[in-house]
């Protein structure tokens, strides 16, 4: 948009300063704020929805043997808001392996157990973790490619 009083252009950006947006929820107002200070409301609004936060794994490494438990623990936050895990081969060959949540987690936990088929793993294999948020549509899923996990035999 062109400033009038001097002949360059202005560009209006917006700028969220926030280091986790996983708690916020609810609608927010948005202001304009020029140089001195003042704010301007802009009749728009931007609304946020509790959304869950992974930070990581309780091991780095699950066994891919007959008889292993199949079990990984999943560290973060608001994770009673995800419907279903997924290990997604990291060379993207396969096919992701779904897990069985045991038990549920509920809201305030801050781990939950996710329970993996063991026969659908390849030993000495990279995988990353990936996840659906409950209640949202379209169905999306979320790949964590800082979240790995190597199988072992």
């Amino acid at each position: 948009m062109a400033d009038a009083g001097v002949s360059r252009w202005a560009r209006p950006s917006v700028i969220l300063v926030a280091t986790d947006l996983s708690d916020l929820d609810g609608a927010y107002q948005l202001f304009f704020v020029d140089k001195a200070g003042a704010e301007t409301d802009s009749k728009a609004s931007i609304t946020f929805r509790k959304q869950p936060a992974i930070t990581g794994l309780g091991s780095s490494q699950l066994s891919a043997a007959a008889g292993a438990d199949g079990k990984v623990t999943i560290q973060g936050k608001h994770l009673d808001l995800v419907e279903e895990f997924d290990l997604v081969p990291d060379d993207f060959t396969g096919t992701p392996v779904r897990e069985k949540i045991d038990p549920p987690p509920s809201h305030g936990d801050t781990s939950a157990t996710a329970v993996f088929p063991v026969a659908s793993l390849t030993a000495e294999k990279h995988y990353h973790l990936a996840y659906v948020v409950k209640d949202v549509s379209p169905k999306k899923t979320l790949d964590l490619k800082s979240v790995m996990l190597e199988t072992t035999k």
